[in-house]
């Protein structure tokens, strides 16, 4: 199969394949909100799980292992399921370079739906309601008139996200029936 060629597996870490995966491949795949939400992942769980790892040490229980401790720890099962796209979007670049010679993240399976629903202990994030005191301070230091001031509007009374709000255009805003259309969201890089 190998054509007479002996296959040296690759030294090369984790990290180090992730990075050339997102910089070489990805831009000729992927929009840039979809590259900034695959960087945001492998920087925030997959490097600091696996990165060290060089690639021919790589086997399919340590990828499972990543995954089955981020459900212990409450992720939901889009992240989990966003996570193993980009574990197994990578490997499969390694197996096209010939870094590797299989992809291990093949075997991996995610929680079923009905196991993740039954043992759903997700992360619930603290939401903390402004007292009317420091809204008032808020919105006198970002007065009528101030750039940021109908952005922050549309967050306090109707609940638009900050980039989501900085992103309207007067095209997203139907006046005559009373609609605002979000398409689209502004992120920080």
């Amino acid at each position: 199969l190998n054509a007479g060629k002996s296959f040296k597996p690759s030294e090369m870490s984790y990290a180090d394949l992730l990075d050339e995966w997102l910089q070489n491949k990805c831009p000729l795949i992927y929009d840039e909100t979809t590259i900034d939400n695959y960087e945001k992942i492998i920087r925030l769980h997959i490097k600091p799980a696996l990165g060290t790892y060089h690639l021919a040490r790589l086997d399919t229980s340590d990828f499972q292992s990543v995954l089955n401790q981020k459900f212990k720890d409450g992720y939901a099962l889009n992240r989990l399921s966003t996570m193993k796209n980009v574990m197994s979007l990578s490997m499969k670049y390694a197996k096209k370079m010939n870094y590797i010679k299989y992809n291990p993240i093949y075997e991996v399976t995610l929680p079923s739906r009905k196991v993740a629903q039954k043992n759903s202990n997700t992360r619930k994030k603290q939401r903390d309601v402004i007292p009317k005191d420091v809204i008032t301070k808020i919105f006198e230091r970002f007065p009528e008139g101030h750039s940021a001031h109908i952005p922050m509007m549309f967050g306090y009374k109707i609940g638009l996200r900050i980039g989501e709000a900085f992103a309207l255009t007067w095209d997203d805003i139907d006046l005559k029936n009373g609609f605002i259309h979000v398409h689209r969201q502004i992120q920080n890089r």
